[in-house]
């Protein structure tokens, strides 16, 4: 059974405001998990990673803040996994993962991962990471090649994979991951950082369930989502309408050193929306310093 968020009765405030906090404190958890029992430097030192908790359709409840970037791609990747492995397909103690930069994801080290969320037999929410790994492979190490002119010269591209069944590991897919990178117990050490975020969110979510309801969590962060919508909204209609541009450059893309790359964006105001036009940037470039559509959009959103 999938839950509908539209259905649901009226929640109190006080129990709307318990539920929010709850989100916000299960996501930073998820985080501080991650971040702790990780053992690469990047993901330690760095915090280049990001958890959240998601409905079971792909919409963000919550999120933590050791990365706002990853605000819109991590929502996307979530996405293209729940669209090649339908929530009601999963099993409890499932894991998938994915890094595809052209699927919704960033940069071939940047790895997704997505557990369900099973409450009484019910599908009630997704919990998903993603972190930066030290190295996926590719032509140099750490996988970020300032010469790149292709996208397999970065590492390993993974697409939406079933990574672990029921809580037992894919032999065959781990051990094509672990073959084509260079330190694989890094490697080991950091995806179960992951799995370890994942699965505390997946308990944490399930324990808050068990406290109020389902049925009550899940009013209740509809409820949330409308409320956010309608700040934002009351917000944007504060701008004075009509279209703003700016436009701005890029020294090079690493390949072409003499030609700047010009980035032009027009956004336009009216009433409580807006609308980002990126016409006027220029096209694709031969060296890494192109923008998948996640990309745009995440810094559309979060600046």
């Amino acid at each position: 059974e999938i839950p509908a968020l539209a259905t649901r009765a009226a929640i109190d405030p006080i129990t709307l405001e318990v539920v929010r906090n709850r989100l916000d404190v299960i996501a930073a958890e998820m985080e501080s998990a991650l971040i702790r029992s990780a053992f690469s430097v990047v993901l330690k030192e760095g915090a280049d990673c990001s958890c959240a908790l998601f409905t079971v359709t792909g919409e963000t409840m919550a999120q933590s803040i050791a990365l706002p970037q990853h605000l819109g791609v991590l929502a996307a990747t979530v996405k293209s996994i729940l669209r090649d492995f339908p929530i009601a397909t999963m099993a409890e103690g499932d894991v998938y993962i994915m890094n595809d930069p052209y699927d919704g994801g960033t940069h071939i080290p940047d790895i997704t991962m997505v557990t369900p969320v099973l409450w009484q037999g019910r599908y009630v929410a997704v919990a998903a990471c993603m972190a930066h790994q030290s190295d996926m492979g590719g032509m140099a190490i750490g996988s970020l090649p300032p010469d790149a002119t292709e996208l397999f010269q970065e590492g390993l591209v993974l697409p939406p994979v079933q990574l672990i069944h029921a809580g037992k590991f894919d032999e065959q897919i781990w051990g094509i991951i672990l073959k084509n990178v260079r330190i694989p117990s890094h490697t080991k050490a950091d995806f179960g950082a992951q799995i370890a975020a994942v699965r505390i969110g997946a308990e944490r979510f399930r324990t808050l369930c068990d406290e109020y309801d389902a049925d009550v969590v899940l009013a209740a962060i509809a409820d949330l989502m409308d409320r956010a919508e309608q700040l934002t909204r009351a917000r944007i209609e504060e701008i004075r309408e009509g279209t703003y541009t700016f436009h701005d450059y890029l020294d090079n893309d690493g390949i072409v050193f003499d030609k700047k790359i010009k980035i032009q964006a027009a956004l336009t105001v009216q009433g409580s929306s807006i609308h980002v036009d990126f016409a006027g940037t220029d096209p694709q470039v031969m060296g890494a310093a192109n923008a998948a559509f996640s990309h745009a959009a995440c810094a559309a959103r979060g600046k």
